[in-house]
């Protein structure tokens, strides 16, 4: 056998053996999958599937891979039952801990979802979760841990957490277990421990995406209870990430026009203060290009600027508000204000 033939013998022994090339069934599956053969992708899977339950060995994760494609497709052709057992599977066939995390949570949507087993959903979700604090999936199933447990007992969903924040607090879940606790005590009518807790987060966790959710979550409950000042101090933290993020040229919160319009409200209805009012206002109309909400600061600026008895000023928020945004909804509403007053 010359060189060329025993190199190329060599090749076809070891098909498989490297990670970057998938072994022929496999890579025939995929071709099946490519032209649409969804059932006869499916049946390679199975069979790859079945020869490592029978001990056949793969090379790398190969005998996971088999599983979670088969169960992919299963899913596919609403076979859910099946791809739920199969998903079921990956874990005790993978070394690969993002694997077998999103498998526990596919499984535990599919549970829920297709077969409506919330109890078999719940403990799926919970076992990704207490396995796999630091993989992506256990994120979203923390997020579906929390909305079966809300249903069936929010009480004991609030006592598992807290028994479970301790694990995780200083990994990557550790904001999303104290924000559901907050949440919770906010959805019970606990304001000042929703708060309580929605501070410690900001805190604890400064570059937490939920940090902002906390702030203004915090301000609604306090305007909610009265306390305007609280809530406006919340909703100044919030507004000053804007600050940094001009400088800095990063992240803006989804939530600063929304909290530049609240601190207008709580100025001019809770506190009567409309020049604070027209501040807040004017610099949402102004500053915010990107806003929905320039329309409505508008109108609010016209009201508070009646507050301070300057007709002048509100008809001309009014007259910009009907030039700017001829398709606005509060169209209607600034020309009846600026007929009322009389503006030119």
């Amino acid at each position: 056998m010359n060189v060329l033939a025993r190199a190329l013998a060599v090749t076809l022994a070891c098909a498989g053996c490297s990670g970057a090339t998938l072994p022929g069934d496999y890579d025939l599956a995929q071709s099946r999958e490519r032209a649409r053969d969804d059932e006869g992708a499916l049946a390679l899977y199975q069979k790859a599937a079945a020869d490592c339950a029978r001990g056949v060995e793969r090379p790398h994760d190969d005998c996971a891979l088999a599983l979670v494609r088969s169960a992919q497709l299963l899913d596919k052709l609403h076979r859910f039952a099946e791809a739920y057992r199969t998903w079921l599977e990956v874990p005790k066939h993978t070394s690969e801990p993002l694997k077998a995390a999103r498998a526990l949570q596919k499984a535990a949507v599919l549970a829920t979802d297709e077969l409506h087993d919330d109890a078999a959903a719940e403990k799926l979700a919970w076992a990704c979760v207490e396995r796999f604090p630091d993989e992506v999936p256990a994120d979203d199933a923390l997020d579906l841990a929390i909305r079966l447990g809300k249903r069936r007992d929010p009480s004991e969903l609030a006592l598992k957490l807290q028994s479970f924040f301790p694990a995780v607090e200083r990994r990557e879940l550790g904001d999303n277990v104290m924000y559901a606790i907050a949440e919770l005590h906010r959805e019970s009518g606990d304001g000042p421990g929703a708060v309580e807790l929605y501070d410690r987060l900001a805190e604890k966790y400064p570059h937490s995406p939920l940090r902002d959710d906390s702030w203004w979550h915090a301000a609604e409950v306090l305007r909610a209870a009265g306390d305007a000042q609280g809530a406006l101090r919340r909703l100044r933290r919030l507004l000053e990430t804007r600050r940094d993020a001009i400088i800095t040229g990063s992240y803006n919160s989804l939530y600063l026009d929304d909290a530049e319009m609240l601190m207008g409200h709580i100025y001019l209805d809770d506190l009567h203060d409309p020049a604070h009012a027209c501040e807040a206002f004017q610099t949402l109309a102004d500053d915010f290009k990107e806003s929905i909400l320039r329309d409505d600061a508008l109108v609010e600026l016209a009201r508070a600027q009646l507050a301070l008895d300057d007709k002048r000023a509100a008809c001309k928020s009014l007259a910009r508000l009907i030039r700017q945004y001829p398709n606005s909804n509060k169209l209607r509403q600034a020309r009846a204000l600026s007929a009322e007053l009389a503006c030119n």
